[in-house]
């Protein structure tokens, strides 16, 4: 991971940065990444540019993309994609970088609250213009796909929002717990119940359409789930 910045325009209630972080927040120097380069990018595999803020807004983000692949290594980018940045689009799509797009709901009231101030139809239209990028420079659009923070408030929609992922040629969904199963009012044998309806709704889109569902840890203790699409840990920034 290379944080570039920790600068979001978002301001998510599940976001776990430290209050001393504003969301003005930092931004890499050129001679800092000048050091990373020169001590890490040779060795590595994969690169993501990313951390507390959303990297592909900055200026220098297409040299920074360049750098990271110039040596070898994959690129890799977690993105609200609430931002356009048309020269970051492009850097993504020349680099055919794997991106994960931040998406919980289709529901734009709902994504507003869980999502800090995001606005639904933006991100519906940057993402149909990183599509046209990735089309233009003959990247891979597989390399894209949703990374779905699962609450009581999103799990409603995980079916709408896998029809929204067909319907846009995502083929990819990856979902992860928000902690806090134990706030004051929650009901877990609802919301297990709510998530197997909406896994009954997944599957039925499943036998139509080429989609992989993965889950990165376990959303609900008492729902049932195959081992192989489950990981004894959980690697989510907001867990």
């Amino acid at each position: 991971f290379v944080e570039l910045t920790q600068n979001c325009g978002l301001a998510c209630p599940m976001c776990g940065r430290d209050d001393e972080i504003s969301y003005a927040g930092n931004r890499m120097s050129p001679q800092t990444f000048a050091r990373v380069e020169d001590q890490l990018l040779a060795t590595a595999s994969f690169v993501d540019l990313r951390g507390w803020g959303e990297s592909i807004t900055l200026p220098e983000f297409p040299d920074r993309a360049a750098r990271v692949t110039g040596h070898g290594a994959r690129l890799r980018l977690i993105t609200s994609m609430s931002f356009y940045s048309a020269a970051g689009f492009r850097a993504l799509a020349a680099q055919n970088a794997i991106v994960g797009v931040s998406l919980d709901t289709v529901d734009p009231a709902v994504l507003k609250v869980v999502r800090g101030g995001a606005n639904f139809r933006k991100i519906v239209q940057n993402l149909q213009q990183l599509r046209a990028h990735y089309e233009d420079e003959g990247a891979d659009w597989q390399n894209v796909y949703f990374t779905v923070t699962v609450s009581p408030a999103t799990a409603v929609d995980l079916g709408r929002l896998a029809g929204f992922a067909v319907d846009n040629g995502i083929t990819e969904m990856r979902l992860f717990p928000l902690q806090g199963r134990t706030a004051v009012g929650f009901d877990e044998p609802e919301f297990a119940r709510k998530l197997e309806q909406q896994f009954a709704q997944i599957q039925v889109l499943q036998s139509r359409h080429p989609l992989d569902v993965r889950i990165g840890a376990e959303l609900c203790p008492s729902m049932q789930v195959d081992r192989p699409r489950r990981k004894s840990h959980c690697i989510h920034p907001w867990q």
